[in-house]
């Protein structure tokens, strides 16, 4: 009866603790959707921005049809567009926690593809160079920041924040635009490269602590080259 009694309990224990696992993992979808939209496990986007080399030319003044070149490998290489490596950063750490939270992974898409479309819930990653960015930066919606080559200014009172010593300054901020209540708009941009690759890893990584359906803005502050370093320095 003993043995009985010890498997039944295990059995128990083990339904429990099955529950309990489902009921959390619901709890954190639940909450996620409260900051990346109620349909980020259907359709949600990463925007990077696409960026197109400037015309190189040889010594003799000739347009060079092939301007790149990798550092230990023979040749030179062309590309019609290019991604920076903050926008690859910045969607591995976010692919990565909407594959642990909601089991799906979000598109990672240029933001040419999606210039003209406003009805879709995405996270954009950098500032001028992304349009989708810009979108967020002129919005009526947008009551918390403008975002300048060299600064970044609040719009509650005109502080202005700037690249320091070795620091690099990012923000992270969230709008519903008012033609589309049921979606989201997020960017994840930065003064230089560390600062947005900063405010992404510290948007999926801190999600669980930002404000749920509502609109928000961060300014954030990344030791460059340590995005694990980032902090937040403004919360609007």
């Amino acid at each position: 009866m003993q043995i009985v009694f010890n498997i039944i309990g295990g059995i128990i224990v083990a339904v429990l603790t099955a529950i309990y696992l489902e009921l959390r993992r619901r709890h954190y979808k639940y909450n996620f959707k409260g900051v990346f939209g109620q349909d980020s496990d259907k359709e949600f986007f990463m925007i990077h921005g696409s960026l197109r080399h400037k015309d190189c030319f040889d010594k003799d003044g000739k347009p060079m049809e092939w301007p790149y070149e990798k550092p230990g490998a023979e040749g030179s290489f062309k590309s019609t567009s290019v991604i920076s490596l903050s926008g690859a950063r910045a969607a591995k750490y976010l692919s990565g926690v909407f594959g642990k939270i909601l089991r799906s992974a979000p598109e990672f898409i240029s933001d040419n593809e999606k210039r003209e479309k406003l009805e879709i819930s995405f996270c954009s990653f950098g500032g001028h160079n992304n349009f989708k960015t810009i979108d967020i930066l002129k919005s009526d919606e947008n009551k918390f920041f403008d975002l300048h080559a060299d600064k970044i200014v609040s719009k509650q009172d005109n502080k202005e924040f700037r690249m320091y010593d070795n620091y690099d300054c990012g923000i992270i901020l969230k709008l519903i635009p008012k033609n589309f209540s049921k979606k989201v708009w997020i960017a994840a941009a930065g003064l230089g490269e560390w600062g947005t690759s900063g405010a992404a890893w510290y948007l999926s990584r801190n999600w669980k602590k930002l404000p749920k359906n509502r609109p928000f803005g961060l300014i954030t502050r990344t030791k460059i080259g340590q995005d694990e370093s980032t902090e937040v320095v403004l919360s609007l």
